[in-house]
Order: C-alpha cells, then structure tokens, then sequence
C-alpha cells in the first residue's frame, strides 16, 4: 500500500505544480500572450504524462528495466477477443445515433454534425488512442494493481 500512497502523493504534487505553472503562465485567463503559449502548452501535456513517469520511475527504482518493460508491455496487451472491441466502438457509435435520432424527434432537425471528414475522425481516433497511454500507465498500469491487491 506504501507504494501507492508514493504513486498518488508525488503524481498529484508534481501534475498540479505543472498545471500551476501553466495557469500562471496564462495569467488566469483562457488567452496567453503568443510567446508563452507553447511553453504552457508543454507544462499542460507534461502534466497529462506525470501520472506514466512517476509509474515508470518508481518501477525502475523498485524493480529495474525489467519491471518497467513488463509495465510498458501491458499497453498492447490485448486481453479480450475482438468481438469486445466492436461492441465496444458499436456501443458508441449506437448511443451517439440514438441521441441524433432523440433530438430529430425533439426539435425536428439533425443536430449539426462537424464539417470535418469522417476519414480524418477515423484517423485521429486510431491515433489519439494509444496516445490515451501517456496517462493510463500510472493510473491503471501502477495504481489500480496496488490498490486492487488491497482491497
């Protein structure tokens, strides 16, 4: 248990302090000045990923490469059969339907769909999701093991 108050305390010191760092950088405002943007752009995304680093680091510190590469195995570790994948993505895309479908019904229009292709959304999905890692390393990779152990 020892480790994952350690996981928890430091991830949240350290992803707050960049999150600070980037609302201060901001001035506490939604617009930056253009020269500061990039840079608090960075703090943002290096908070996002401080959940994987501290994971990574503290399994290193504890169990070597080794530990880390077995951690950084389980990203594409494919646990389920694909027929859970297609629910899972006709689950979504049937819920979203089914909202389109209510609102038609309810206001007698379509609600406005976006101008962007849908070749460009099915390839910003298959690229945005293994980029969803950056954060679950620690959360789910880390964390939830430790504390499952636990409970």
């Amino acid at each position: 248990m020892r480790s994952a108050v350690v996981f928890f305390s430091l991830t949240y010191l350290v992803s707050w302090s960049f999150f600070a760092a980037a609302a201060a950088l901001s001035d506490g405002t939604a617009s930056q000045p253009t020269g500061l943007a990039p840079i608090s752009g960075f703090l943002l995304f290096l908070s996002t990923v401080t959940p994987s680093l501290i994971a990574l680091a503290l399994t290193v510190r504890v169990n070597g490469r080794a530990g880390m590469l077995a951690l950084l195995r389980r990203v594409v570790l494919l646990p389920v059969g694909a027929r859970w994948y297609v629910f899972a993505v006709g689950y979504f895309a049937a819920i979203k339907l089914a909202v389109s479908l209510l609102h038609r019904v309810a206001t007698g229009a379509w609600p406005p769909f976006s101008q962007i292709p849908w070749y460009i959304m099915a390839g910003a999905i298959i690229l945005s999701t293994p980029i969803q890692a950056r954060e679950e390393i620690g959360w789910r990779g880390y964390a939830l093991p430790r504390l499952a152990a636990h409970i």
